[in-house]
């Protein structure tokens, strides 16, 4: 650390890399697992795309309070290589050569109540649980083998509103959206592509009824809406609980619209079998219900969830609009 106070802190930090890279943004649980020698089935690396990324770069970080920042720069090069274990399809290249890239991130968790905003907020956000937290990434890069600059940029919000108190932990309303932008002139692997959701430990944010890079562009925008009712409608159908409370009914909604205006040249989708990248401009939709707190009989504090979603829209599943995800949590995480 460069400097610190009470708050937070500054720091300084360089780094050096040789690892595998993939178009997509990776999951939890394949960041962690791609180097352990199993089935790629056991952790989706056939969802995934990837390349060598190996360089150097330095960066710095600022955190305080509430707020924290990071500004970096990169220079790495990039190498389309097979795969080990070959995936049931052939993976979409990147553009390989030299790239230079300056990264900027800003993130923010506050509380979104009277004590912050006395004069315009609302009652409805007059509650110490109400939060916004969000994040925006811009990136400005070269490539070495092109003329000119390249740039992204994103930005995410989460939003959680208590609606209706039940004794038990409130009702609540959640929302996520993100958006994303990148020139025309961006490399594929600066492009957004939909992750198609896990079925198990998937993240409530990705798409769980669209192909394997289904839905990719230059342009996109998502919106998840979920509406967790706690277990009133559980009870009041007089269903079976555990230890007094039955299972949380939440009603669930999916958007997401993605845009391609590239100038880069696409692969050929007959060799590569892929929707990725190709001119479009599609909305796809998806609700259903989700069913938490299931219990795990082992603890008290482990919950499962159950999130059953139905697709519409020209990119849902070939012959399939149906999409599940099992998940775990905790009280924290509910």
């Amino acid at each position: 650390d460069v400097a610190q106070w009470s708050s937070g802190f500054l720091s300084v930090a360089g780094e050096v890399f040789a690892h595998l890279a993939t178009l997509q943004r990776r999951r939890f649980i394949t960041e962690r697992f791609t180097a352990v020698p199993v089935s790629t089935e056991m952790f989706y690396q056939h969802f995934l795309d990837f390349y060598r990324q190996d360089g150097f770069g330095a960066m710095v970080l600022m955190s305080s309070g509430q707020f924290n920042a990071a500004l970096g720069v990169q220079q790495y090069s990039i190498t389309n290589m097979p795969t080990i274990q070959a995936n049931e399809r052939i993976n979409i290249p990147a553009q390989a050569g030299d790239y230079r890239v300056l990264q900027a991130e800003a993130t923010w968790n506050m509380q979104l109540n009277s004590s912050l905003l006395p004069i315009v907020s609302p009652p409805l956000l007059d509650d110490p649980r109400t939060t916004v937290r969000g994040a925006i990434i811009g990136r400005i890069g070269h490539y070495h083998q092109a003329q000119g600059l390249f740039g992204t940029v994103e930005v995410r919000a989460e939003f959680l509103q208590p609606t209706f108190y039940t004794g038990y932990a409130p009702m609540f309303l959640r929302l996520y959206t993100h958006l994303g932008y990148a020139s025309n002139n961006a490399p594929l692997q600066e492009q957004w592509i939909a992750f198609r959701r896990l079925a198990v430990g998937g993240r409530p944010t990705d798409l769980a009824t669209i192909p394997i890079n289904g839905l990719a562009g230059t342009q996109y925008g998502t919106l998840h809406i979920e509406h967790n009712c706690s277990d009133m409608l559980w009870r009041a159908l007089s269903l079976p609980t555990w230890k007094g409370r039955g299972l949380d009914i939440s009603i669930l909604a999916n958007l997401g619209y993605y845009r391609q205006q590239s100038f880069a040249t696409f692969p050929r989708l007959s060799e590569y079998g892929e929707q990725a990248f190709a001119p479009s401009s599609d909305l796809h939709t998806e609700l259903g219900v989700g069913l938490s707190r299931i219990p795990s009989f082992f603890s008290d504090f482990v919950h499962f969830r159950l999130d059953l979603l139905w697709g519409i829209g020209r990119s849902v599943l070939p012959g399939n609009n149906f999409g599940f995800a099992v998940s775990c949590t905790v009280p924290l995480s509910d």
